[in-house]
């Protein structure tokens, strides 16, 4: 089964809205550090933020300059 860019980063969004929900809650009842909530909130948006950059050089640049832009470094 094949799963979107789109899909991807909805699903993304998803589980950071149901994180930024369920862990303070978590925290609260001692079931994690706010360190450990802080951390995985920040690396679920970071690979929103990877999934986000890449659909944009996939509408600037199309599939078949995608490669080419990555290489260059093309800004996020």
């Amino acid at each position: 089964m094949k799963i979107t860019l789109r899909a991807q980063i909805e699903e993304l969004e998803h589980e950071l809205r149901m994180r930024r929900e369920v862990y303070p809650r978590r925290v609260c009842r001692k079931q994690m550090t706010a360190g450990e909530a802080e951390l995985r909130i920040r690396r679920m948006e970071a690979a929103l933020r990877t999934l986000l950059w890449l659909q944009a050089l996939l509408q600037k640049h199309g599939r078949d300059g995608l490669a080419s832009a990555i290489v260059k470094g093309e800004e996020r």
